[in-house]
């Protein structure tokens, strides 16, 4: 049984939820923002401590909405604040910042400054990877225009909370208009050529994925649709009517996927025309991109990212820097010139091997780059031995593992500068060096990189603090 309360929306919790309290409960309620009064539905007998409650009328709002651009928001998984101003999406990213420092006394007489916007609002990511379904998710508007739909078939996004059922996607204000004028082609063919998506449950079906990688500085782009099986007939078809609709194409591949897996990987991958690579440019670096390799999706607003590191760190050319979690390296080849010498760690051998790659393309000789996990690596290579003069970090969403904060805390280097794309862990991280180790925070600034979502990018520059 369910029964109906008025709420009012204290903040968020790290999945966008708003978060109110009733008595001795924590109830999370979705598409609500801090300062809402609300009515909400949830389950009359509630034993665990926090409750998840359905969203029935917003009675008073304390964040003006506006109407979101896109026919699909409403629905999606993709967007979370299209309903809102941007102005008003920086400054709940902002507080979000501020609340996660404050709760652990990180800020002392820190005063974090306004949010570096991204260049662009919408159609700024240069990757976007579409889901194949049987199961299409009919959304309330289309619904409303009553009309016959093909249930059996979708490409698109994922709505959230299902692992199965994807809405059909005509149009996404995340894409260019070229990568959707793409979408829509393959659709049509598929849809044409009566090819049937993969269905998950019986493990049978053809298409799982379709991904689309599109630098914004070279104007190249790179298709990968990911199979059940490979299909030269079919595969060769319609890599002729792409190549004949969209000259531009500069790569196109299929990828095999024939386990169960839903991960837009494979057993191995064919370039049906094009080259093996695409080539972005980043601060005047070029770097490659492909298939599988990672890059900011936001190259612009990558580059904000990398000029504040540049700014904050005030290198002299003297410097041996390390580059914690180096990825493609991006960031050290883009402080390369600016150093005596950078070496990178990351996980991924691909990565490390693409980093080599770009290392070798833009002519650069003072950087090295090395494969394994850094929480063994600390242990184990010579290179945490020697004099550092700066430490960049850009772990992943869980933050730094124990031992790589205890190894920073032992070499003592002058500078750190930590880039976060989780606040949330990156305090926790902060509180070990600052509060519990020998550093002081000298600089936050935050950046935005994906408008419309939650997602913020956080840079923090720590110093030794005066004995």
């Amino acid at each position: 049984m369910f029964v109906e309360e008025e709420f009012t929306i204290e903040s968020l919790d790290k999945k966008g939820f708003g978060v109110a309290k009733l008595k001795n409960k924590i109830v999370l309620i979705e598409r609500t923002l801090p300062g809402d009064t609300v009515k909400a539905t949830l389950p009359k007998k509630r034993r665990r401590k926090i409750v998840k409650a359905q969203l029935s009328e917003i009675i008073s709002q304390k964040i003006k909405r506006i109407k979101p651009k896109c026919f699909y928001f409403s629905s999606c998984g993709g967007c979370k604040w299209q309903d809102i101003s941007y102005e008003n999406q920086l400054k709940l990213k902002k507080d979000k910042i501020v609340s996660s420092f404050t709760k652990l006394n990180l800020l002392g007489d820190i005063t974090i400054p306004d949010i570096i916007p991204a260049p662009t609002e919408y159609f700024y990511r240069n990757k976007m990877e579409f889901s194949f379904s049987h199961r299409r998710w009919i959304t309330p508007e289309e619904i409303e225009k009553d009309e016959k739909y093909n249930k059996q078939f979708a490409l698109g996004l994922h709505t959230p909370h299902t692992h199965d059922k994807i809405i059909d996607l005509k149009t996404c204000y995340l894409q260019t208009p070229l990568t959707e004028k793409l979408v829509n082609f393959v659709r049509t063919f598929c849809l044409e050529n009566k090819l049937e998506p993969y269905h998950i449950y019986d493990d049978v079906g053809y298409l799982k994925f379709l991904v689309i990688k599109e630098t914004s500085q070279t104007n190249q782009i790179l298709i990968n649709l990911v199979t059940k099986e490979f299909n030269s007939e079919v595969i060769q078809k319609l890599g002729e009517k792409l190549k004949e609709e969209f000259p531009q194409i500069t790569s196109f591949f299929n990828t095999i996927n024939s386990g169960t897996g839903q991960v837009a990987i494979g057993n191995e991958t064919h370039l049906i025309f094009g080259e093996q690579v695409i080539v972005e440019k980043l601060l005047g670096m070029n770097f490659e991109i492909s298939p599988f390799s990672f890059f900011q999706p936001n190259t612009l607003a990558a580059e904000n990212v990398y000029k504040c590191i540049i700014d904050l760190a005030k290198f002299t050319g003297s410097e041996a820097v390390l580059d914690l979690y180096s990825g493609v390296g991006s960031i050290s080849l883009s402080i390369a010139k600016n150093v005596k010498q950078v070496i990178g760690f990351e996980l991924s051998e691909e990565a490390v091997s693409a980093a080599n790659r770009n290392k070798e393309i833009n002519n650069i000789n003072n950087c090295e780059f090395y494969a394994g996990d850094l929480k063994d690596a600390v242990e184990a290579s010579s290179s945490f031995d020697q004099k550092i003069d700066l430490i960049i970090v850009d772990p992943p969403r869980s933050g730094l593992h124990p031992k790589v904060i205890k190894k920073l805390i032992e070499m003592k280097a002058p500078t750190i500068i930590y880039v976060s794309c989780n606040p949330l862990t990156q305090a926790e991280d902060l509180n070990e060096l600052c509060t519990n180790g020998p550093y002081k925070i000298e600089v936050i600034q935050p950046i935005d990189m994906l408008p419309q979502t939650l997602h913020i990018e956080n840079v923090v520059k720590l110093s030794l603090k005066n004995d």
